[in-house]
């Protein structure tokens, strides 16, 4: 018998969460009202707070994947 691995849904079916982070309770979660904030360095990120817990988040936005 084969095990063929159930079909992963494709990118249309699945929304997007918005911006995540790590929070200190562990989890990996959605950032609550999120606004976008630019670092005294330049670089871009979010502030909101924690959608379990309600502590305050930040994460620093990832640069935009390279085109190939």
């Amino acid at each position: 018998m084969v095990h063929v691995p159930p079909a992963e849904p494709e990118a249309a079916d699945v929304a997007d969460p918005g911006p995540q982070g790590w929070c200190v309770c562990g989890q990996k979660v959605t950032i609550a009202d999120p606004r976008e904030v630019t670092l005294s360095n330049g670089r871009p990120g979010w502030q909101g707070h924690c959608s379990e817990c309600g502590a305050p988040l930040f994460a620093i936005r990832r640069k935009a994947a390279a085109d190939s």
